[in-house]
């Protein structure tokens, strides 16, 4: 917790909540940000749940799920801009599976090999993929 400036005294003197510790975990990973700020997460439920009803191809929709959470997470991942205007212009161009959505997704592949924190994602999209089937997908 000291590698974040958290120290029991610092938690004594100022007070902190769960909040606190949260917000300050969640500068350098991402679960933690995904726990605060749940408006990423609800929205990935969205775009998971609307692509399902459009296509009823689940394996899309999740995938659309995760495009749409890697756009959001950009900056914390450190994505660069080139590769998070090919995300964006899947989601806005490629609303159903084709041959060229393949092509893209494939060659952003091969590039995001060199994120290592891509992983960091995979919690908060597992969690989306689970409400989205519990409350809303029924396949």
């Amino acid at each position: 917790m000291e590698d974040y400036g958290i120290s029991k005294g610092r938690i004594e003197v100022e007070s902190y909540n769960v909040y606190d510790i949260f917000k300050a975990l969640s500068k350098s990973r991402l679960v933690y940000h995904a726990i605060i700020d749940y408006s990423v997460t609800s929205s990935t439920v969205r775009e998971i749940t609307s692509v399902y009803e459009k296509t009823g191809d689940l394996n899309y929709a999740i995938v659309r799920g995760y495009i749409s959470l890697l756009v959001s997470y950009s900056g914390l991942l450190g994505l660069e801009s080139s590769d998070v205007k090919v995300l964006k212009e899947i989601l806005s161009k490629h609303t159903t599976p084709s041959r060229e959505v393949l092509k893209l997704l494939y060659s952003l592949d091969r590039r995001f090999r060199g994120y290592s924190r891509l992983v960091d994602v995979l919690p908060v999209l597992s969690n989306a993929t689970f409400i989205a089937l519990t409350l809303s997908i029924k396949p």
